[in-house]
């Protein structure tokens, strides 16, 4: 698995998420000296050597990308309880992210699943949303893995990879607090599945981690809907 999430990377290198190159720069790590599996789990997940710099200024859509939205008045969040256990299947179908316009590639439908069509409110730039840009080689590592041994992994992936990173027409105080937590639980779930791929044995450390991300996003995401 180590070797697959190199090869896809390594394929598009100036498409790559900065959080992508992170777990690249550690997988590959990680594959020049085995350690036990709960120094894995540190190494290519939790360790303080590499810090991701968030960037306040506005993401442009590259060549090959493709940008999803979501209009923040269709988000409701009150069914989603967060006083115990976290429903992460609920949470993310509710933020999930659709196209804000024309596929330009069929391929993308790998990663849409549910949310291929475009709404017509989708298309309103003007409107608040939350919205994330899908980049090349996302799809080419979506395709990757459908390809390999941990396939059924696919569909957890992609719901990740569907998950807003930003708010767009909104204050800027308001864009730049939902802008932290809504990145936060977007790189949280997708380093779950990571962990579910390569079956490390401190996945629950992960988990705990998208838990408490969660519960941040769901008080500020609340806050900004008027919802209790």
């Amino acid at each position: 698995m180590v070797a697959l999430l190199a090869q896809g990377f390594m394929s598009a290198p100036r498409d790559i998420p900065p959080d992508m190159l992170l777990l690249q720069a550690r997988a590959g790590r990680l594959a020049r000296r085995p350690p036990s599996p709960d120094e894995t789990a540190i190494e290519i997940f939790a360790s303080d050597e590499d810090a991701l710099v968030e960037s306040d200024e506005p993401v442009d859509d590259d060549p090959g990308s493709l940008r999803l939205r979501r209009p923040i008045a269709s988000v409701h969040l009150g069914q989603i309880g967060w006083g115990g256990a976290i429903d992460h299947d609920a949470l993310q179908a509710a933020l999930a992210c659709a196209p804000a316009g024309p596929l330009p590639d069929s391929r993308w439908r790998l990663i849409l699943g549910s949310h291929q069509a475009p709404a017509s409110e989708q298309a309103q730039d003007s409107a608040s949303a939350l919205e994330v840009t899908l980049s090349a080689a996302d799809l080419a590592l979506c395709e990757a893995l459908a390809k390999s041994d941990a396939g059924r992994s696919l569909p957890a992936f992609a719901a990740a990879l569907r998950l807003p990173d930003r708010l767009t027409g909104a204050s800027a105080p308001t864009a730049a607090v939902l802008a932290e937590v809504l990145a936060s639980y977007r790189r949280a779930s997708l380093t779950c599945v990571w962990a579910s791929c390569l079956e490390l044995t401190r996945a629950d450390l992960f988990a705990r981690e998208r838990d408490e991300s969660a519960v941040a996003l769901l008080s500020a995401m609340r806050a900004v809907l008027g919802e209790p």
